[in-house]
Formats: C-alpha cells, sequence, structure tokens
C-alpha cells in the first residue's frame, strides 16, 4: 500500500507540474491579446473623435454664417415701410364698445 500511495502522490503531482506552465502561457498570451484589442479600441475611438471635432468646427463656422445673414438679411426694420395702424373714429369706436367687440 506504501507503494500504491507514494506513486499516487507522483502521479498526482506530475499532473500539477504539467498544468502550471500551460495555464501560465495561456494567461499570458489572453493579457497581450486584451492589449492588442484595447490598444486598436483606443485608435479607433481616437480616429472618431478627430471626425467629430472637425464636424463640430464645420458646424460653428455654419452658425456663424448663417447668423451674419441673418443680422444682413432684412430681420431688422430698417428700410422697411411699416404701415400705421389705421385710425379709429368716434362712431366705429362706440360701435365696437356697444357690440362687445375689443
Amino acid at each position: 500500500m506504501t507503494e500504491n500511495n507514494e506513486q499516487e502522490k507522483k502521479e498526482e503531482t506530475k499532473g500539477v507540474e504539467q498544468e502550471t506552465p500551460t495555464s501560465n502561457s495561456d494567461v499570458g498570451k489572453h493579457e497581450i491579446n486584451v492589449i492588442e484589442t484595447a490598444k486598436k479600441i483606443h485608435e479607433g475611438m481616437k480616429e472618431e473623435n478627430d471626425r467629430k471635432a472637425k464636424l463640430l468646427d464645420r458646424e460653428e463656422k455654419l452658425f456663424a454664417k448663417q447668423e451674419a445673414l441673418r443680422a444682413l438679411g432684412g430681420g431688422s426694420p430698417v428700410g422697411q415701410n411699416q404701415e400705421k395702424p389705421k385710425e379709429e373714429t368716434a362712431k366705429e369706436y362706440a360701435d365696437r364698445i356697444l357690440n362687445g367687440k375689443k
């Protein structure tokens, strides 16, 4: 029985020794894959942020141009004919008040 126990312990030890290097190497490969994936994601996000910055610049220029056109495009009352409200006669005023119109 003693010999059997010693052989079983050796076999168990061999199994542990064989698994350890394999699992360590797999962990290293997995870490490398994660780092490479993170770098790829980082580059993609950087490119997307650059693209968004360019779009934002274009949008700001467009808003500034629209604001300038609005200011020059006749939105101000200068140079426009303004109609004066029609003056109401005393009779028109009395009719309006008596009929309940405002």
